[in-house]
């Protein structure tokens, strides 16, 4: 994801910041050909730091989806709060070209989240510009 794409991602997860209260907890993770934790999971006691960190994504040169959405549970699921609403937000320009070649496997995986911990994170993306 590169151009205006990344540009309207980043300013997507700070609108996504603004709407959150100082108490709840965030993570961001970043993924092209790799996957990076940007801001472990913390508090949102300073906004503007894990701001800062999201504007220091850089576009790479593929998509990673499979182990994005795999690192972003990973993390919600070594902090996630009992009585609180825990959910992963998957930001992509949807076309996964590194890792599992067909979407399928990734709805597959989204379906078995329950199994592996509750309260279950709900997921969306765009299918627009998925590739098979």
């Amino acid at each position: 994801m590169g151009g205006d794409k990344m540009v309207h991602a980043r300013e997507a997860a700070k609108q996504a910041l603004d709407r959150l209260g100082a108490g709840d907890m965030v993570s961001v993770v970043a993924y092209d050909d790799a996957v990076s934790l940007i801001s472990p999971a913390t508090d949102l006691t300073d906004r503007d730091r894990v701001k800062a960190a999201i504007d220091r994504i850089q576009a790479g040169g593929s998509t990673a989806l499979f182990s994005g959405i795999s690192k972003g549970a990973e993390e919600l699921r070594r902090n996630k709060r009992p009585n609180q609403v825990n959910r992963v937000v998957l930001l992509s320009d949807g076309m996964a070209n590194v890792g599992p070649p067909h979407p399928r496997i990734l709805v597959d995986w989204v379906h078995l989240w329950p199994r592996r911990a509750s309260p279950s994170p709900r997921w969306g993306w765009g299918w627009a510009t998925m590739r098979t």
